[in-house]
């Protein structure tokens, strides 16, 4: 993460927006900014560090009980820093690294142009990039090796957990789905219901901003011959997005080639049951694939789609880089190919790889 080449990227976005002045609260902001964790509680709009940039300064501020873990323990440069009560205080520094100047707030969004800044990755962010999609794909495997059919969704899901920590991430969202609920609930929150025969786990880790997703089924039987089909065919379906991705087409255009495809095989009702991802960055979704959404997916960009038909999902974070989309988060985890890439099967008792 280089902070003074990101300043610099904002104040030249922030003058051909003629933009005199921003103030930043949001924590995937200011993540992006200084690579910090400003959160305390996983999600929130507003962070503990607030920053005030101008053409000629960048200011940052926080209350006294976050200040020095910040700067000893986050790199973020020096703060000016009040007492957690003194709220006239802040006013008061705020107002003064203003200097007079009306600054757009990040809440709630900033101006296009300045969100997309956000949205995109350089190459010197690439290493991190890799790294945090190798130990989310680590670990949701790691957790999934130790699901049996007896364990409930919350006991899943606190394997996951375990396992995302363990490897210095957060997980922003950890979702299971047994047997039962696999075929009606796109959005798993995890329950008491015992895993039976198949288990779905879904990760969003997070690491000093940038978050990745990846979803694994497991079968604790070998599937049958339908099973197998089913899920083949949604492989197919999702290979049609990420082949519109890759050549570089509109966030409309991906929505439409999965579409398509969904049609194709006999299924165009599964694609009005969950929205099919689109950009991943900063946030789990930045922007979705869906009708009307004109931006271009581009080297520098994270995709994360997630295609499903009932009973089934997939889904993996890719960087595009050079006019190709790079799998980030599928590790050790047995694959099938499908269209040139390798995507990740149902792990079950007699798959070997």
């Amino acid at each position: 993460m280089n902070f003074p080449r990101r300043l610099e990227r904002l104040r030249q976005a922030m003058h051909e927006a003629n933009i005199s002045a921003v103030h930043l609260v949001r924590p995937e902001n200011l993540a992006w900014l200084t690579g910090a964790r400003t959160h305390i509680a996983l999600m929130g709009e507003r962070g503990v560090l607030e920053a005030i940039i101008t053409p000629d300064h960048c200011t940052f501020i926080s209350n006294a009980i976050e200040a020095c873990r910040l700067e000893e323990e986050e790199g973020v440069p020096p703060i000016q820093a009040y007492g957690w009560w003194e709220t006239q205080e802040r006013e008061r520094l705020v107002q003064e690294a203003l200097g007079g100047q009306q600054a757009i707030l990040d809440l709630p969004a900033l101006p296009a142009a300045l969100e997309r800044l956000r949205q995109h990755f350089e190459p010197d962010d690439d290493a991190a990039l890799l790294q945090l999609g190798r130990d989310a794909g680590t670990a949701i495997a790691r957790a999934v090796r130790e699901l049996r059919p007896e364990l409930t969704e919350f006991e899943a899901s606190a394997h996951l957990a375990k396992e995302v920590i363990a490897l210095g991430m957060t997980p922003v969202v950890n979702l299971c789905a047994g047997n039962e609920r696999l075929q009606s609930r796109r959005h798993p929150l995890p329950t008491h219901a015992r895993l039976g025969s198949k288990a779905l786990l879904v990760l969003c880790a997070r690491r000093n901003g940038p978050i990745v997703s990846v979803s694994r089924m497991v079968s604790f039987t070998p599937p049958d011959a339908q099973e197998e089909q089913r899920y083949r065919t949604l492989l197919e379906i999702e290979a049609q997005g990420l082949n519109a991705a890759e050549r570089g087409g509109t966030l409309e255009e991906v929505f439409r080639a999965l579409q398509t495809a969904y049609g194709t095989h006999h299924m165009p009702e599964e694609i009005t049951l969950h929205h099919q991802g689109g950009l991943a960055g900063y946030r789990p979704r930045e922007s979705r694939a869906e009708p009307g959404n004109t931006l271009t997916v581009q080297d520098g960009h994270l995709l994360a789609l997630n295609p499903s038909i009932s009973g089934f999902k997939v889904e993996d974070t890719f960087l595009r880089r050079d006019g190709r989309l790079l799998d980030l988060t599928l590790h050790d985890w047995p694959t099938l190919h499908i269209q040139g890439r390798a995507r990740p099967g149902i792990l079950h008792p007699t798959m070997t790889w």
